[in-house]
């Protein structure tokens, strides 16, 4: 009996987050999923994607399922598979008015990270009953609280936690402020920042100018940035390596850094809003 197939479209090779969790969940599809899973990167011809293959050779793929995740979001019916489902993460509340008649006309599902993305959709006028909550997860395999804390070795301080890019939505300058104005140089404290995307989708906007300009300042506590690219098994040594993580977003999806943080045993201090 033949599979009927699944194409996955999006990124898989990047560094962000929407790329991990293609990776993650096309992992645990093409060993036990009863479809043919086809990974596809628009634009990108890769050597294990049967479907970037067909697209460069203008064959229609004939398949079930159609998923895509990516940014931006697809917007338009694919020309092959039967059904679409789009997996788009929203942060901010009201989607966009342009995205409100092909998610409730032309898409045949919509999953979103967490309940408080539907609740949004929803309210913006989208069907309910198309929407499922498909929660993100992590790789119990990296991320698990035995991992040896290797990155510090002053075992005295306590080392706060920033994870993601420091920009407005996600709530930095909050952290920043509220940092500088509870602690003091004389306290063992410290504020470790992992930077993320601001040489590639955050550029322009991230703060590491004003992390810089908080560093020369003689009273303030001491703070730790980081900016270079981390495997995931040094992302979860560093979770290990601190005693608390903070994520003060305006705006969120999911979070994925509070559920790693988490899984490695590590608490968090986040709002009382959004999918926390």
């Amino acid at each position: 009996m033949s599979k009927s197939k699944l194409i996955w479209e999006g990124s898989f090779a990047e560094i962000h987050s929407l790329a991990k969790v293609n990776r993650n969940i096309s992992n645990l599809l093409s060993k036990y999923s009863r479809f043919d899973f086809c990974p596809y990167t628009p634009g990108r011809n890769s050597d294990n994607s049967i479907a970037a293959e067909k697209e460069k050779e203008g064959e229609e793929i004939q398949g079930g399922v159609f998923v895509s995740h990516q940014w931006p979001p697809r917007m338009t019916r694919p020309a092959r598979g039967k059904f679409w489902i789009s997996m788009i993460p929203w942060e901010f509340g009201a989607i966009p008015a342009s995205w409100y008649i092909p998610m409730k006309y032309d898409m045949d599902e919509i999953w979103v990270y967490s309940h408080y993305n539907k609740e949004c959709y929803v309210k913006c006028g989208l069907p309910e009953e198309k929407i499922r909550v498909i929660p993100l997860g992590v790789d119990e395999r990296i991320y698990h609280p035995d991992n040896q804390p290797c990155i510090f070795s002053d075992e005295s301080v306590f080392r706060f936690l920033y994870v993601g890019g420091t920009i407005g939505r996600k709530g930095f300058d909050i952290l920043l402020q509220a940092y500088q104005e509870e602690f003091t140089t004389q306290e063992q404290v410290c504020l470790v920042v992992k930077d993320h995307g601001n040489h590639t989708h955050y550029k322009g906007i991230t703060m590491e100018q004003h992390i810089q300009k908080a560093q020369a300042h003689p009273d303030c506590p001491p703070i730790q940035y980081i900016d270079r690219e981390m495997t995931e098994h040094e992302l979860a040594s560093l979770y290990r390596s601190c005693h608390c993580s903070v994520f003060p977003y305006r705006g969120e999806g999911f979070g994925l850094p509070i559920i790693e943080s988490m899984a490695c045993g590590t608490p968090v201090i986040v709002p009382r809003l959004g999918p926390a």
